[in-house]
């Protein structure tokens, strides 16, 4: 399975390269937007745009899309510190004040400080 660490960026003439730890091929591109400045799009091998987003957001996009590209397949070997946390026990949080009532409540319902009037 192969994690974000073996991930690396790389400053390119035109914004940057993800590479896979040391090889020369990149997987993806993030590249500055021709219209809108400070906007970027990923760029994939075949030259196909993403939609924009901040650079912050491209290069984590970039990054989930070339895990995702990179352990295709290989999803049945997660270990359990690697599968989604899924909880065991029913939330700590008490229920929202509405989910006892049996009707909703209406204006004509609430009293002159909108006190329940039942």
């Amino acid at each position: 399975m192969i994690e974000r660490n073996q991930l690396a960026w790389h400053t390119i003439e035109n914004g940057f390269a993800l590479h896979r730890w040391q090889t020369k091929t990149p997987l993806l591109h993030v590249v500055p937007d021709t219209v809108y400045p400070g906007m970027w799009r990923i760029r994939s091998p075949d030259g196909h745009l993403t939609d924009m987003a901040n650079l912050t957001r491209a290069k984590d996009a970039a990054v989930s899309i070339a895990l995702e590209i990179l352990n295709a397949g290989k999803r049945g070997r997660q270990s359990l510190a690697e599968a989604a946390p899924v909880r065991s026990r029913p939330s700590p949080l008490p229920p929202t004040f509405d989910q006892g009532r049996k009707t909703p409540q209406t204006p004509s319902q609430l009293g002159p400080a909108g006190e329940d009037a039942r």
